[in-house]
């Protein structure tokens, strides 16, 4: 339901903020990636390998935004998979074969949704949020109620 306007000042907001911080990213915004898979595996290793699991997850952001690889690309997954001390590509192949955790993570896309989150990232404290790229004094303000 986001328009190219959306977009566009989603783009520029990384933009100003990579340069403010000095971050170098492979992309500015990944409108063109189908991240479920990537978060379907997540979740799987989550429940099943938790001490994997943050290692995991970081793979996954790190492939995609400082890599530009395709986080919803099976090899993607299983190669990130691999690579994490306790995991291995057939959790990879586990979990995307799992139409029921499927299920169960795109009910908490739709469960978010109903309760006000509409974009990645969202950060919530205390009733209010904050949406997108955002500076770390807009999160420091959110967090202390200012």
């Amino acid at each position: 339901g986001k328009d190219e306007d959306y977009y566009a000042q989603a783009r520029e907001n990384v933009r100003r903020l990579q340069e403010q911080y000095g971050v170098e990213m492979a992309q500015e915004i990944a409108t063109d990636v189908d991240s479920l898979p990537a978060q379907v595996v997540s979740v799987h290793v989550k429940e099943t390998a938790p001490e994997a699991w943050p290692a995991f997850d970081e793979a996954v952001f790190e492939a995609l935004w400082r890599d530009g690889r395709d986080i919803g690309d099976r090899e993607v997954l299983a190669d990130l998979a691999a690579d994490v001390e306790g995991l291995d590509a057939d959790a990879v192949e586990t979990a995307l074969g799992d139409d029921d955790l499927r299920e169960r993570v795109t009910g908490l896309f739709d469960a978010a949704r109903e309760r006000g989150i509409t974009g990645v990232p969202t950060f919530a404290f205390d009733g209010h949020a904050a949406r997108g790229a955002v500076p770390p004094e807009q999160l420091e303000r959110l967090v202390e109620g200012a």
